[in-house]
């Protein structure tokens, strides 16, 4: 079987938890029609898979943070670049530029999108160098 990648995990886990909440809304819309065991068991199978969905997210981060191995370098040349980036900027729209870019870098890293990541610090490097 080949490797999940991390959206895949995360839409697994969040399949799992909704289908946990599901069946809790069950058992309690139902409560008065269920036999204690009945109950028991649903409420034991909402924990099991609210238990598998953290697995899930866990694994989700870790297959991330993986694919992040590349970008580090990436990551530590555009923290690096950033710092003192303002201090020379002589307009508003530059500011503002690098300001998106900068934003636009931080949403990427907080993804573990490696593509993301790389394309991003590549936009703020290329900012940043016409400053």
């Amino acid at each position: 079987m080949s490797q999940l990648t991390a959206e895949q995990a995360r839409e697994i886990a969040k399949a799992l938890r909704k289908l946990s909440s599901d069946l809790g809304d069950y058992r309690f819309e139902n409560r008065d029609q269920l036999s204690e065991e009945e109950r028991s068991r649903i409420e034991g199978m909402e924990w099991t898979l609210l238990n598998y969905s953290s697995d899930m997210t866990a694994a989700a981060i870790e297959i991330a943070t993986d694919n992040l191995v590349e970008p580090i370098a990436q990551i530590k040349n555009a923290t690096a670049a950033l710092d003192g980036a303002m201090e020379n900027i002589n307009s508003v729209s530059k500011a503002i530029n690098i300001a998106t870019k900068t934003v636009t870098f931080a949403a990427s890293v907080a993804s573990g999108n490696a593509g993301a990541i790389k394309d991003s610090v590549e936009g703020l490097i290329e900012e940043l160098s016409h400053s």
